[in-house]
């Protein structure tokens, strides 16, 4: 392809590429993606979450860095590695969601919300995002390549 014939494809490329969005056309284009990808990237999702809440419990269990906490705090670190890591496999995803969601929820108000109303002064987002994430999760169970479907052929709770 000489120097002319790609500055007409590059033309009629971008002409293309324009005309569909100023078609009204580009949110179907978006909704076709999401429709067609929505459990991909709810397993993403998913995934991600899990992870991050296995990492949060491995630091207060002494891993990744942390300081391996005593007491309730241990506890805690526990119920996180292990939710993390059901979240993440998909096994029990709703039961495992269900009680991180609360965990934050009850981490939110004894540790953040006593020091200020607002969770940017509390330092309480992180806390705050875990339980949407873990609501989301609840809500929409294990949907694709979990633990349970593989083992039970059904999501167990």
């Amino acid at each position: 392809m000489d120097s002319t014939d790609q500055k007409s494809y590059f033309n009629e490329s971008l002409k293309y590429g324009l005309n569909i969005l100023y078609s009204g056309n580009t949110m179907a284009i978006f909704e076709t993606f999401a429709k067609k990808s929505s459990e991909n990237l709810y397993l993403v999702f998913r995934v991600i979450i899990g992870l991050l809440f296995l990492s949060h419990g491995a630091q207060k269990l002494g891993f990744l860095g942390g300081n391996a906490m005593t007491g309730f705090m241990l506890f805690i670190g526990v119920v996180e590695f292990l939710g993390g890591i059901a979240v993440t496999l998909g096994f029990l995803t709703r039961l495992a969601s269900l009680l991180a969601a609360i965990e934050m929820l009850l981490v939110y108000i004894v540790a953040h919300a006593s020091k200020a109303i607002l969770p940017l002064e509390n330092n309480g987002e992180l806390a705050l995002l875990y339980l949407a994430a873990f609501l989301v999760i609840f809500a929409m169970g294990g949907v694709k390549y979990y633990i349970d479907n593989a083992l039970f052929k059904k999501e167990l709770f």
